[in-house]
């Protein structure tokens, strides 16, 4: 009784690891593995990903929505029925707005929030799709004009920034440039 019981326990490790990068990335963003599975699967190009990932990849590829992974092939593998890159999973397009929306929740700004979904995420064009999303959010905006008047303020010339003289280049004309420290130029 207990050899069959470690053998069904042996045998459901062996199928269902338990923690994986596919899981680290569900975790962290929300999203149910097995529905990105299910995605994956009814997804026209990630369907043909995982194709070629289990049965081998042509020699050439000539449809355009491929050739970003075709190009990663060698980097690209299964886990769990779901496309991975190295440690990201790779998004099917109908969960791709959900997952923009769980990058984009903190209000992080377009750098921070590119580098937030490159820790768990890919798809062709994402670093676009973020920038988008953050542009077109009007709390991104506000944050990012407050930042910005607070970084030209602190650092006007002839002014002390953290105890330190601030010196200032300015290109001139002719490739020609002005250097000016407390407001006196050189």
């Amino acid at each position: 009784m207990i050899s069959t019981h470690k053998e069904s326990r042996s045998e459901e490790n062996r199928e269902f690891p338990e923690q994986t990068y596919l899981h680290f990335a569900s975790e962290a963003l929300l999203i149910d593995n097995n529905s990105l599975k299910r995605e994956t699967a009814r997804d026209a190009i990630l369907g043909r990903v995982l194709g070629y990932i289990r049965d081998g990849w042509p020699q050439d590829i000539e449809i355009k929505d491929i050739k970003p992974y075709f190009h990663r092939q060698k980097e690209l593998y299964e886990e769990l029925g779901c496309v991975m890159w190295g440690h990201r999973v790779v998004v099917p397009s109908s969960c791709r707005e959900k997952v923009l929306a769980e990058l984009h929740e903190a209000h992080m700004g377009i750098t921070k929030t590119k580098q937030f979904a490159r820790s768990y995420v890919w798809w062709p064009g994402i670093d676009k799709a973020v920038v988008a999303v953050c542009r077109a959010c009007s709390v991104c905006a506000r944050a990012w004009q407050t930042r910005r008047s607070d970084t030209s303020r602190a650092r006007g010339c002839g002014q002390s920034v953290r105890g330190r003289d601030c010196i200032s280049i300015f290109r001139a004309d002719r490739g020609r440039y002005l250097l000016s420290h407390r407001g006196r130029s050189f």
